[in-house]
């Protein structure tokens, strides 16, 4: 009794210690991870078939580490998979596996929802063994929940089918189940019936497996004997086809080394040459390079003081021409205060908006030249818009009064920009003056803000006569642009957008146009925060 009892506790420690739960090791877990890798590629490639297969590999390695939970959950997940695409064969294996795994874990009713579906689908192949094989899971089950009758009622069927194909192997499992079935009822005469009936079975079978086991190990050995003699005459062959091979082998090692050597020492005769004339060209090259360094730098020093020449020339340009558009507007300022006719002081005032449009056009090409030659980056700092726009707005109001035009600015003070303060000085008057230009007398010209994620953006807004998409198009455009002349046949030259936009694009801005002929123009100066 004692043995009985230490026995029984050794095989439930056992039980115990195979039951719980491990880690998946280096192996399994690199094994999961590609294949997990692999379900990716087939989900998107809607493969159904090779999804239910990886995902049904993937729940057996957490089966084989018994981590039930995560085996039960892609086992679920292949079962979804195989009823898509109607693999029976697999849905009943699936369901099988399930109904063993919710029954490690005591859910012993959804264990026999599995095994019933399992059942039905394996009724349906008319596979015996199978049907018995389940019958027999569903029995198990169902002594766990101490349904003893049913379960009994399930081990008659499978050994009726075990009898009826004379399968020894199922007719031992059937004897075994129903003899523990009747035990846990409390029905021991039936258990102890069923006990011998498997015990007689069972010394049967394994008498015929030992005699089965003893035959084949005689014909082994008689076949080995066999093997062992004809190996020996095949080694005898082998043997002097090796010492021929040999022989063989050690004349062409002679004759490969022979071969390599005549090969490394034309080698060494090569890169000996290659290195003398590359080192010959390279001297060569270097030399020329000297001389190519002392021409470059000469012609350094050549443009140096070619650049010097021009700054030169273009500050005498500047002088000489401002000098006498600045006397001309000092004069034309006080033009009110003479003693002069209507009809001279109407072209006086036609003369001062010529002189105010040519300066204009003089700051910009002087502008635009000294950038092109000198490739001067622009300095960009944080500027107050509102200071440079007031002072472009006093700078042409003489031009706007004299259509009555009013000039409204909504810039709020302290309203900061990033950008060359010179560069976008120029722009703010070219669009101005280009507005005054082209809006009809007791016209309107609105100066307001807004702002994106990344901008702060000047509107200057005109309701004058507006232009065309075409026209709109070609604005920027050198090439395309064409200059029209104002409301009051004011002249222009076209270049004042064209450089205003690349003097913006310059400090990282832009600059957008909506207009509509016979409504107006509104340019949107885009400038960093």
């Amino acid at each position: 009794m004692i043995k009985k009892c230490l026995f029984i506790l050794c095989i439930f420690v056992l039980y115990v210690n195979t039951s719980l739960a491990q880690p998946l090791d280096k192996a399994d877990s690199s094994k999961v991870s590609i294949l997990l890798k692999k379900l990716d590629t087939v989900i998107q490639n809607n493969n159904y078939k090779e999804t239910a297969y990886i995902l049904n590999e993937i729940a057996f390695v957490y089966w084989n580490n018994n981590l039930t939970n995560k085996a039960i959950s892609y086992y679920e997940k292949a079962l979804a998979a195989n009823v898509k695409i109607g693999n029976d064969a697999s849905i009943a294996m699936i369901n099988n596996n399930l109904g063993i795994l919710y029954n490690d874990i005591q859910q012993y009713d959804r264990s026999i929802s599995y095994f019933n579906i399992t059942l039905g689908l394996r009724k349906i192949k008319k596979e015996p063994v199978s049907i018995i094989s389940t019958l027999l899971n569903i029995s198990v089950v169902q002594n766990n929940l101490e349904r003893y009758d049913a379960a009994i009622s399930n081990l008659q069927d499978a050994l009726s089918m075990a009898k009826k194909m004379q399968d020894t192997k199922q007719l031992d499992s059937c004897y075994a189940m129903l003899s523990e079935t009747y035990k846990k009822k409390g029905d021991i005469k039936e258990s102890q019936k069923y006990f011998a009936l498997y015990k007689d079975f069972h010394d049967d079978l394994e008498k015929k497996k030992l005699k089965e086991v003893s035959s084949e190990f005689e014909k082994e050995s008689l076949q080995k004997e066999v093997h062992l003699a004809q190996a020996q005459q095949i080694q005898g062959e082998i043997d002097k086809e090796n010492i021929t091979s040999k022989n063989v082998s050690i004349e062409k090692e002679k004759n490969n080394i022979r071969n390599i050597a005549v090969i490394i020492v034309t080698a060494c005769i090569i890169i000996a040459i290659i290195f003398y004339t590359t080192n010959k060209k390279i001297k060569q090259q270097n030399v020329a390079l000297n001389e190519a360094n002392k021409t470059l730098e000469i012609q350094k020093q050549l443009l140096s003081e070619s650049n010097d020449v021009k700054n030169k020339i273009f500050s005498i340009i500047a002088h000489d021409l401002r000098s006498p558009l600045a006397s001309f507007n000092g004069f034309f300022s006080i033009i009110d205060y003479l003693d002069l006719s209507d009809t001279v002081k109407a072209i006086f005032e036609k003369m001062n908006t010529e002189v105010t449009n040519t300066s204009a056009v003089l700051d910009n090409l002087l502008l635009w030249a000294k950038t092109q030659i000198e490739k001067a980056e622009p300095i960009i700092v944080s500027i107050e818009i509102n200071e440079v726009i007031t002072r472009t707005i006093s700078l042409l109001q003489p031009i706007a009064l004299k259509k009555n035009i009013t000039i409204v600015n909504k810039i709020p003070a302290n309203f900061l920009v990033t950008t060359d303060i010179n560069l976008v000085e120029i722009v703010i008057r070219n669009i101005l003056q280009n507005a005054i230009k082209f809006t009809h007398n007791n016209g309107l010209i609105e100066i307001f803000t807004s702002s994106d994620e990344l901008y702060k953006i000047i509107h200057i807004k005109d309701n004058g006569v507006g232009m065309s998409s075409t026209k709109a198009a070609n604005l920027f455009s050198l090439k395309n642009n064409t200059s029209s002349r104002g409301t009051a046949n004011e002249a222009g030259t076209g270049l004042g957008m064209v450089l205003s936009n690349e003097f913006i694009t310059a400090c990282c801005g832009k600059i957008q146009i909506q207009s509509e002929e016979g409504k107006g123009t509104t340019l949107s100066v885009f400038l960093l925060k």
